[in-house]
């Protein structure tokens, strides 16, 4: 990383100074953006371009918790957002439904979806209360882990823990590894909603998935209102500011503080800390292809990257089953991966409802053949007339920031190890690695930002 010298006469560079500056819009660096504010600092968030208003078509469908004590209700509550400010945030006895061919089945209260195991002929009713009854106290016990351990590491010396250790039984109940065919696939379908690779995933957060939906379940029930818009309302009111990288830049520090510096307009943006809140190989990437330095902290990992590919579909609303939940998991075989469905009332006709298919896939799969096969699975399972279906696909033109890139390790069962988010010893340069939370969706990127900026944050 290049410093520059500021007091130099000549240069004509002009420096303006926060306390954190937050390189990138991704949700975990904006929870912890939030956070920096409720702690009385000055955050800048630097961003290619500000989001479409779209975005809550393309974030992860499902959020877990009740409305008080989730490890989301955590992250919000310790970033400032209250209950006033969470309008559009619904919590529901049922999270959703999973839906195949042969069955419909209620995920939310254990003894519900428990009958309808029975009912559907999945597995004996005595299996099946037992069965809920383990993955309920299994996925309580890795909701308290993940608010009261220790999942970040800043490898500064003389930082004291500030994490109870978490009580309960953890990993995934031994009786949920020997189930019948129909039910192991039940569980699989919803793992995939969440892990990009389901096959490596930890134990804990398996039990997390399976066992956390059985409590109860969250989702926006308002067209456009999405989490990541109300945690960028909560920085804008407060100490924050974003601002937009519309050219090349490149990493530097000035007398100790790190930041960027805007090549076109020869203007410092530079914190106290910096935080680099997007894919370091994407940034890396994009550095070198404008010619200028890329620092060891940006080095290349063999890493893969997965994002939510969204299809969009305008339904009259009598084409949707009266018994389907506005939240379901569509599980076909002939699709690489289940499918979460969400419905939202149309903004445009209040005889239609939109509704929307998503699923994980890899950047570079054949987004094209994916969409027609799901295109037709819809078609086939809720038989819509007219044929009014609109692909939304995420189209972004973003080069550097991409905030609904998921970054995954193969291979790496990195839960419950603490992550690594400090990257330069000599710098209070800090990275906010998602692939140590595969599986863990929304809320475990809103704690790594939250309990981040509890560890990084410049004291007075």
């Amino acid at each position: 990383m290049r410093k520059i010298d500021l007091t130099s006469k000549g240069k004509g560079i002009n420096a303006r100074r926060w306390d954190v500056v937050v390189l990138g819009s991704a949700r975990p660096g904006l929870f912890a953006a939030a956070r920096f504010t409720t702690l009385g600092l000055r955050v800048l968030v630097l961003e290619e371009k500000t989001p479409a208003t779209d975005d809550v078509l393309i974030q992860e469908p499902f959020f877990f918790g009740s409305p008080n004590g989730s490890p989301l209700d955590k992250a919000l509550t310790a970033c400032g957002i209250g209950r006033l400010e969470r309008r559009g945030l619904e919590n529901t006895e049922l999270t959703y439904q999973v839906i195949t061919k042969k069955a419909r089945i209620d995920v939310g209260k254990p003894m519900r979806c428990a009958s309808d195991w029975v009912a559907y002929g999945i597995s004996e009713r005595e299996e099946s209360e037992e069965l809920v009854r383990e993955l309920d106290i299994a996925g309580r016990a890795e909701a308290e882990a993940l608010t009261t351990q220790n999942i970040v590491r800043a490898a500064r010396r003389g930082t004291p823990s500030r994490f109870k250790p978490s009580t309960g039984i953890r990993g995934l109940p031994s009786i949920v590894r020997n189930v019948g065919v129909e039910l192991e696939r039940f569980f699989q379908a919803q793992i995939e909603i969440f892990a990009t690779d389901p096959a490596t995933l930890a134990p804990e957060i398996k039990s997390r998935i399976l066992g956390r939906a059985l409590s109860t379940g969250g989702y926006f029930n308002i067209p456009g209102v999405s989490l990541i818009e109300m945690v960028r309302k909560r920085i804008s009111k407060v100490l924050g500011e974003f601002r937009e990288a519309k050219g090349p830049f490149e990493l530097v520090s000035a007398a100790g503080h790190p930041g960027i510096l805007l090549k076109e307009r020869d203007e410092a943006l530079l914190g106290r800390v910096l935080l680099i809140n997007t894919p370091a190989g994407h940034l890396g990437r994009c550095l070198k292809a404008w010619d200028l330095p890329v620092p060891k902290v940006l080095a290349e990992k063999p890493l893969a990257y997965f994002r939510y590919h969204t299809l969009n579909f305008h339904v009259p609303k009598e084409r949707i089953p009266e018994a389907m939940h506005p939240r379901a998991i569509l599980d076909s075989r002939r699709l690489p991966r289940a499918v979460a469905i969400s419905v939202f009332p149309s903004k445009e006709n209040d005889k239609y409802v939109d509704l929307t298919a998503q699923l994980l896939t890899r950047m570079d799969a054949d987004v094209q053949n994916i969409s027609i096969v799901v295109e037709e699975e819809i078609q086939r399972f809720f038989s819509f007339s007219g044929k009014k279906l609109e692909s939304v696909g995420h189209k972004t033109q973003n080069v550097w920031d991409r905030p609904f890139d998921i970054e995954t390790e193969r291979n790496q069962q990195n839960w419950p190890n603490p992550i690594q988010i400090r990257v330069q010893r000599r710098q209070p340069i800090y990275a906010l690695p998602t692939h140590g939370l595969d599986g863990l969706g929304a809320e475990g990127e809103a704690v790594l930002g939250w309990r981040a900026a509890e560890v990084i944050a410049p004291r007075p």
